[in-house]
This record gives C-alpha cells, structure tokens and sequence, in this order.
C-alpha cells in the first residue's frame, strides 16, 4: 500500500493537516464487458473527460479483453499498467 504524507500547517490558533490532492481520491470504474452500449460509452467519455485529472483505475476481471475499449479512449485509458 503507498503512503501519503501529510502536511502540517500551523495557523495561529489551529493546525490545518491537508493531503496532496493527486493522492487523495482515485476514480474506480468497474468494467464487467468488453462492449459498451452508447450510453455506457457516453458515460465512460464523460468520466474520463470530466476527472481526467485524477487518477482513473478500471476495474475488471482477469479474463476480459479491454482492447476495443482502449482503442476507443487511447488518451485515457492504456493497458501499460502504470
């Protein structure tokens, strides 16, 4: 599990303690099939466009192919893993 640091800031009267925000929320998106109906795909466009600056992880079973899905949303989504 990756740790986070956390960052103390000391106000006068109180401390604040905030996260990195690129650390703190990852956007799951579960993905059952390989091909998305046009309000799925819609869906999944609107996520990746909207959130594009977090972190996105799609969850999926080991045995489904998620090619013809990346190959629709290559600026979002690759299956390099990282």
């Amino acid at each position: 599990m990756e740790k986070v640091a956390a960052y103390v800031e000391k106000a006068p009267d109180k401390m604040k303690v905030s996260y990195p925000k690129e650390k703190l929320v990852k956007i799951i998106i579960p993905v059952y099939k390989n091909n998305l109906d046009s309000n799925e795909s819609l869906s999944l466009k609107q996520c990746c466009t909207i959130l594009a600056k977090r972190p996105i992880v799609i969850v999926k079973p080991e045995s489904l192919d998620m090619d013809a899905i990346c190959q629709m949303y290559p600026q979002y989504i690759s299956t390099s893993g990282s």
